[in-house]
Formats: structure tokens, sequence, C-alpha cells
């Protein structure tokens, strides 16, 4: 084959690989699509978290297990709501990571509270794990008691990364 037609084929085989990786590339960051959150006759969200999420069809879901904020090393439980809150969403961002997603592909959380007078503190340490523009959905919800007397629980839906 001569060089020129060698060349040329070279060129559209790495033209057709870089056009197949941008689409998956795409593709994946297009699962998730935030709801816009433009009408006045909806409450603003009261905290780090969306009005809702608009998921792709092809998404592959991870549901994960209340978290509470237990310290694997220690196997205890941090003294305030706020170090738990922390360690729990600790845990729920190493478990992402071990299942190929990450806290970027969070759809829904469900906070579990054994005292609102806490939903302050633990808004804040939530918040933190989380940019701006790509906050979850959420509920909060106060409970009468939790696993080894924890103050806080967090259980997740989310997609994976592939």
């Amino acid at each position: 084959m001569p060089l020129n037609k060698t060349f040329k084929l070279l060129i559209v085989a790495l033209a057709l690989i870089s056009f197949v990786q941008s689409r998956t590339v795409s593709e994946k960051s297009s699962k998730i699509t935030n709801i816009p959150f433009n009408n006045p006759k909806i409450p603003s969200p009261l905290g780090p978290y969306l009005i809702g999420k608009r998921i792709d069809p092809t998404a592959a879901f991870l549901y994960i297990s209340g978290q509470i904020g237990l310290n694997p090393d220690t196997k205890t439980l941090p003294k305030t709501v706020e170090e738990q809150a922390r360690q729990a969403m600790i845990n729920i961002q190493t478990i992402l990571h071990d299942a190929n997603s990450s806290l970027d592909n969070i759809l829904k959380a469900t906070i579990y509270l054994t005292d609102m007078t806490n939903f302050a503190i633990v808004n804040t340490e939530y918040g933190k794990f989380f940019e701006t523009d790509n906050y979850p959905t959420r509920a909060c919800v106060a409970v009468k008691s939790l696993p080894m007397d924890a103050l806080v629980e967090i259980d997740i839906v989310a997609i994976d990364n592939t």
C-alpha cells in the first residue's frame, strides 16, 4: 500500500476513534440533567438539594443502604451530629467509588434525623460534599431512633459511571 494511502487511512482511523471517545463522554455526562427551578409557584429549596433530576433510561441505578457516621477504622460513632453527618457522607463516597460511581451521580438522598433541631447543622455539612449546581434531590425526615443511637443516617440512589 502506498505511503499516502496508509497515511490517509491512519488519519481516518484516528478521527473515528476521537469521535467515538467524545460521544461516549457526552453520553455519560448527559445521563443526568437537572430540572430547572424557574417557577415562582414552587417554593425554593430549603437546603442543598435540587427540585428534581431527569434520568436517561439507559442509566444503571445504585441503591445504597442507609449509612450512619460509623468510623470504619475505630468502629465507633463520633460524638457530634456534624461529625456523624460528615462520616456518613465519607462512607457513602467510599461505597460509590467502589461501585464505579461518585457523589456527582447521586440522584436522591434521604436524611434521617433523631432531632430536627440538627437540620441546619446537617444541611451545612452535607452541602460541603457537592458543587452548588449539582445537588441531588433530597428528603429529610425525623425518626425516633437510629442504629447505635446515631443522630443521623443517610441513604442514596445514584447511577454508575458506565
